[in-house]
């Protein structure tokens, strides 16, 4: 009962973070312009997502399979978005034929391997490496939002958003005693603690300027 409705907050939660990506591709529909958002973090979340699937598929998890699954239609959209509205096509195009070879890979041995449980294994390595540098990427945006004084670069939804999904799949992997999956998230739930830290030191600075400017 408890796993049955920490699945399905896992789920809840890790499509709300997913979803965060929305406003972005909406802002570049009214914009007809990708603007300073950079396109690697799209791709990156999409290998993220197909590899997981991967997983979850020789594990029979079915909870990690569909997080996953609809986490590659939203990001396979948001790509979709960006490469309309990107005037260079051919940096992004070389990305996704990166990823594409990548994952394609990833099937292949998985469909050529006979051992299961080692294939999972292996999997499940590379699932850890590429979240915890999907989790630890952000943590660069703190150190523009300390110099400048200023949280407006970090995303305070996309901060949340990730602070519960990474806590309710820490405990998920838990109680599964799968530590592929607990081990990232936990990385995750850590990267996301700083900048809480961050948002509450800078949260008043514009409000007092303008104080101090009447």
């Amino acid at each position: 009962m408890l796993l049955n409705a920490l699945s399905n907050a896992c789920i809840f939660f890790t499509i709300a973070l997913f979803a965060t990506g929305i406003p972005q591709c909406w802002e570049m529909t009214k914009q007809k312009d990708t603007g300073h958002v950079p396109f690697l973090p799209y791709i990156m979340t999409c290998v993220n997502n197909m590899i997981w699937i991967l997983y979850s598929m020789l594990i029979s998890n079915y909870t990690v399979f569909i997080v996953n699954f609809i986490g590659v239609i939203l990001q396979v959209v948001y790509i979709c978005v960006y490469l309309y509205y990107s005037h260079f096509k051919v940096k992004e195009l070389r990305m996704i034929s990166a990823a594409v070879l990548f994952v394609s890979s990833m099937v292949l041995y998985c469909y050529m391997t006979n051992d299961k449980v080692f294939t999972s294994n292996i999997i499940g390595i590379i699932c850890n490496i590429v979240t915890i540098l999907m989790f630890s990427s952000p943590l660069a945006e703190l150190k523009s939002a300390i110099d400048e004084k200023s949280t407006k670069s970090i995303s305070f939804p996309l901060t949340v958003a990730t602070f519960f999904c990474t806590i309710l799949w820490t405990i998920y992997g838990t109680l599964i005693n799968d530590y592929y999956v607990t081990i990232p998230n936990a990385v995750g739930l850590l990267t996301s603690l700083p900048r809480f830290y961050v948002f509450g030191k800078y949260r008043d600075v514009k409000s007092q300027s303008v104080t101090n400017h009447v």
